[in-house]
């Protein structure tokens, strides 16, 4: 955020890109691209706006999984967290494939345990395990089940979370 000057010039850049190849696959990365260089530069409000659009526009864009996630992170960031949250839930049910689909299990359950749900925490956290058993953050997705477990004073539950974790992964 510190050189907002770049994402300006990136800005103008993919402007002018639109403005020479309109109704190209081209003006319609540009889009993509400004509103990332939009939210990148700290600006969460001009740029929701921008990734709304995108991702109305272009459902079926190779972009449109990280610019829906992009639009839940603005939200969020501008206080908005019910939405935010629901954007990132429509990342994981729509693009539930995508690169940033698992990494919305634990922003949503980072959001519920700041609000006390530890039953949320865990059943996010469950269900990150069951649909990306082969990720590299399942250990962590264990760890928050049994922190959660023992924040509540279930020290069977933590301990059944760690041994699960053992057995499925002894490596």
């Amino acid at each position: 955020y510190k050189d907002t000057q770049k994402w300006d010039d990136a800005i103008a850049a993919y402007q002018v890109v639109k403005e020479k190849y309109p109704e190209t696959p081209q003006a319609t990365e540009a889009d993509y691209w400004i509103a990332i260089c939009t939210q990148q530069k700290g600006d969460n409000a001009a740029a929701l706006p921008l990734l709304d659009a995108f991702v109305t526009a272009n459902a079926k864009s190779p972009f449109a999984p990280l610019a829906l996630y992009m639009k839940g992170n603005a939200q969020i960031a501008l206080e908005k967290k019910a939405e935010g949250v629901a954007t990132l839930t429509a990342v994981a049910e729509t693009y539930p494939d995508s690169q940033p689909a698992p990494f919305t299990y634990f922003t949503r359950a980072q959001i519920a345990g700041s609000e006390g749900k530890a039953d949320e925490v865990v059943a996010l956290m469950k269900k990150f395990i069951e649909k990306y058993p082969t990720d590299n953050k399942v250990y962590f997705a264990y760890e928050s089940v049994a922190q959660t477990a023992l924040n509540a004073g279930k020290t069977d539950e933590a301990l059944e979370a760690y041994r699960e974790f053992l057995q499925n992964y002894p490596d």
